[in-house]
């Protein structure tokens, strides 16, 4: 399905993978303006270069908005996984993971301190097939392994230093 020529004109000037090509035609009009080579088009020319500006102002309160953002909830998900390191139960299932060795464990799926470690990506199932007979399908038991970001705050809880 194609799309018509004004939807991928507006995809330059929106999408942030062409954020380089809108700063080049934004300096080049402006280059053009500075030594005013095509006096005929000055009206075109200013509203265009006045566009530009605004877009790219736009585009970089958004970067910078989104960075802060992405720190602010990188900061909320660290204090989260800190404080799941810290309950004992979390803390048991997760030991019970790390000094398997890199095998699965059988846990129950259902279990809340399980799937809050599932939540925040400390553990991961390793299959989402079960066998199990059909008095079982209440409590099923799945295989779980440890994350690596799981493994850097058991480690950090092992060795405080």
């Amino acid at each position: 399905m194609s799309e018509n020529f004004w939807d991928k004109f507006l995809d330059i000037f929106t999408k942030s993978e062409y954020f380089y090509f809108v700063l080049v035609l934004t300096v080049a009009i402006s280059i053009v303006r500075f030594f005013n080579m095509l006096s005929k088009y000055d009206s075109i020319m200013n509203a265009s270069l006045v566009f530009l500006i605004v877009l790219i102002a736009f585009r970089l309160l958004i970067k910078s908005y989104k960075k802060n953002r992405d720190k602010k909830f990188n900061e909320w998900l660290d204090n989260e996984r800190q404080r799941l390191v810290d309950d004992p139960l979390c803390w048991n299932i997760l030991t019970k993971l790390y000094f398997n060795n890199g095998d699965p464990v059988q846990l129950h799926v259902y279990n809340q301190k399980v799937q809050q470690l599932e939540q925040y990506l400390m553990i991961s199932r390793t299959t989402n097939s079960i066998f199990a007979w059909p008095s079982a399908l209440n409590d099923p038991i799945f295989p779980y392994v440890l994350q690596p970001v799981a493994e850097y705050y058991i480690i950090k809880k092992l060795n405080p230093q």
